[in-house]
């Protein structure tokens, strides 16, 4: 139910209960039947004759007629609704007379027609024609077989008149097709207690049908079956009518309605404990005994922003790693749309307020950014066109774009590359083909072709029968693809065949390896992300930076971010659940919340610039103050009070050194576009000190040698004009 109608995710925990997670809440449910209270029973409990019927059904002479027959009772209370399946039961009865010619006479069937709990008038019609199917059945019945069918209709029936029923009857037959709850079949099990125990024949589908034990349980669908079950039920052995009574006593008597609820309370009181639980010691996955197991999450916790805050404070090379559908934005805004609609993200653009966050923290010269996706190059350029200084990775990181990177000398956007430079994708032909008979035999499936990579996907499909597809579309795969670079991954709802060795893990290894070999590495790390895929990202982060998994024992510098050689490192899980990520956040909101936190910082701490960033913003606004600051040298020897002035005087700098020194090499060997980037002057290029060492150099060498590498600060980024 969770799952199919709700489409939330659910696991088993300890004491019985299926915990359901929707957003940042966990509910709690426990499948408990409630009970009777025979205490309140017992004071009925009498010898039922047709002279001592309780009040309300004393009138009914038909009913007088079968008890004073001697024959075998049939009996049930019921509705007059038609799900209460009590046309199913009368025609059952039907077909056991005509194929039992040793029962004709000795039976009787004694049927209670109760108003309905909930009428309404828009129901009238519907009760009225049950009413006369039902009239015409027994007629029908009483023609050929008389005194066989009673039909008793009464408006209410109270615990008297329910008691004497019991207690007339030798089985209990409910048929209902659908219903809530329903306690009759309980309290006939405490009213024949007694010397002579009934039998109860239970619909498959009535509420009491998995706590009955002793009950004979059938598809009422069946006419055959229902039949054969009240044969069963009236020529049973009284040893085993005994047993099977005594079996359903128990319960009857061990869960009356004061245990259930006193139970409910206890069950209450341990979730309010539990909820007040930082951590939880284990999530179970998996069901029965070849296949349960339990994942440890004790060293996960809630990713808590004022301590990646404090960190993104004090770090000045910084990488940001996220996915983007379930981590920016929600993967479906409406669970029960199908899946070809579930990448509707892809086709409409970053909400403003996403997108406005992501530019402001390309912008600081500090960041590199790179949103990693699964989805293809050009679903990621409509969405990310207008964001150049954003990092793009498609396909899992086969194809990546950069643009702005910790100290780089350009804002825009790079050439598209490949991590692999060549690859065989000779088995995609054979692959697709597998694929296609998967989909043409699983209803609601379908295939995707991307540029790299074939995907399955089953989101629409039945839940457990694509379940068992993918199980064995894998096993297939496996088998047949043994000899091709190539691997078999199994996500929430897909199947993808991709070249081997092309994740996100191999995509953020490459690019610290790259801002390593750049910048002299980042003091820095987020990472954050929603799916299996997104695993690979912390475990090659947990590799790198020798990281303890959620499941291992938690480290003691973990609550101000993992440290390795003086870097921070933050790699959070979208929801709880088993992951290689240290920490989690309950859903994309709290992500966005995350990134607008960073993104304040970086806007305060641009306004003090560097003299590459002044430089650079001088270009823009250097026509407006060019009669006010003249030559270079002049106004670097300038000595001045104002901070305008003090400005100025760091533009002339920058021009003059950039007129005098060598062109500075690319940051990267990445190529950079031809058309619609603009370059900045740049300054002298020292060897082996990195982007902020040779902000020192230069200072020193003109005279301004100071503890940070930044200027005195500029009153807002609005004073330049926009970089292009």
């Amino acid at each position: 139910c969770c799952k199919r109608m709700l489409g939330l995710e659910h696991e088993f925990v300890p004491g019985g209960f299926l915990a359901v997670r929707d957003q940042k809440r966990v509910v709690y449910v426990q499948a408990s039947h409630v009970g009777i209270e025979p205490d309140s029973l017992a004071p009925h409990l009498r010898p039922v004759d047709a002279a001592g019927l309780p009040p309300g059904l004393e009138g009914h002479a038909e009913l007088h007629a079968a008890l004073d027959s001697g024959k075998a009772l049939i009996g049930g209370i019921d509705e007059c609704e038609r799900l209460r399946g009590i046309t199913l039961k009368l025609l059952a009865f039907e077909q056991l007379l005509e194929s039992s010619e040793e029962w004709r006479g000795k039976v009787c069937l004694l049927q209670l027609l109760v108003g309905a709990r909930n009428f309404l008038p828009a129901s009238a019609a519907d009760s009225a024609g049950v009413r006369a199917e039902l009239r015409a059945i027994a007629s029908r019945v009483n023609s050929a077989y008389p005194l066989s069918v009673v039909l008793v209709e009464v408006p209410t029936v109270s615990v008297a008149q329910r008691m004497a029923v019991w207690a007339s009857v030798r089985v209990a037959v409910f048929s209902a097709v659908r219903e809530g709850v329903n306690a009759h079949p309980l309290e006939y099990v405490y009213a024949r207690s007694g010397e002579g125990a009934g039998v109860v024949v239970l619909s498959e589908t009535c509420s009491c049908a998995h706590v009955l034990n002793g009950a004979l349980r059938v598809n009422v669908w069946s006419s055959d079956e229902l039949m054969g079950a009240m044969l069963r039920a009236l020529t049973m052995a009284p040893a085993e009518r005994i047993a099977r009574q005594q079996r359903d006593l128990i319960f009857v008597l061990a869960n009356t309605t004061s245990s259930w609820a006193e139970r409910f309370f206890v069950d209450l009181k341990a979730v309010g404990r539990r909820a007040h639980k930082e951590d939880e010691p284990a999530m179970a996955l998996g069901f029965g005994l070849a296949s349960f197991r339990c994942v440890g999450m004790g060293g996960m916790r809630t990713l808590e922003v004022s301590d990646v805050l404090a960190a993104y404070r004090k770090t000045v090379r910084r990488a940001i790693f996220v996915d983007w559908g379930g981590t920016l934005v929600p993967n479906d805004d409406n669970p029960g749309t199908p899946s070809l609609a579930s990448e509707e993200y892809a086709r409409r653009p970053l909400p403003a307020a996403t997108h406005h966050c992501l530019e402001q923290l390309c912008h600081d010269p500090r960041n590199f950014v790179m949103v990693v996706s699964g989805l293809a190059r050009a679903q990621m350029e409509h969405v990310f066109g207008a964001l150049p200084a954003i990092s793009l990775a498609a396909e899992y990181g086969l194809l990546y774009r950069v643009g702005s990177t910790p100290g780089a000398h350009y804002r825009g956007a790079g050439h598209w590359q490949q991590v692999v430079e060549s690859f065989n994708d000779d088995w995609k032909d054979l692959a697709a083909a597998i694929v296609e008979t998967y989909a043409m035999r699983t209803n609601g499936s379908y295939v995707q072709r991307k540029g790299s990579s074939v995907v399955w996907r089953f989101e629409d499909a039945d839940l457990e029968f694509g379940a068992q597809q993918a199980k064995e579309m894998r096993e297939h795969l496996d088998n047949l693809l043994q000899g091709y670079p190539v691997e078999v991954q199994v996500g929430k709802g897909y199947v993808e065949i991709k070249p081997a060795g092309v994740d996100k893990g191999a995509i953020v290894s490459h690019m610290l390896n790259h801002l390593a070999a750049a910048s002299g590495g980042v003091d820095f790390v987020l990472c954050v992300g929603d799916d299996s895929a997104d695993e690979k990202m912390f475990e090659t982060l947990n590799a790198r930076y020798g990281l303890a998994s959620s499941s291992s024992a938690s480290s003691p510098k973990r609550q101000h971010g993992a440290l390795h050689a003086q870097t921070h490192v933050f790699c959070a899980t979208v929801g709880r659940k088993p992951s290689a990520a240290q920490y989690y956040v309950n859903d994309h909101e709290e992500v966005i919340e995350l990134l607008q936190s960073l993104r304040l910082h970086s806007t305060r701490s641009n306004r003090n610039r560097s003299l590459t960033d002044l430089s650079r913003l001088g270009q823009s606004g250097g026509q407006q103050r060019e009669g006010a600051y003249s030559g270079g040298g002049g106004a670097h020897r300038a000595s001045v009070s104002s901070s305008s002035h003090a400005m100025g005087a760091a533009l002339g700098a920058a021009r003059a050194i950039a007129a005098a020194g060598e062109a500075l090499p690319p940051f990267a060997p990445f190529p950079l576009p031809v058309d619609g980037v603009r370059s900045s002057p740049t300054l002298p290029f020292v060897p082996n000190c990195g982007l902020y060492g040779q902000r020192a150099h230069v200072q020193r060498a003109h005279g301004h040698a100071r503890s940070n590498d930044f200027l005195p600060p500029v009153r807002s980024n609005d004073d330049f004009a926009p970089l292009e």
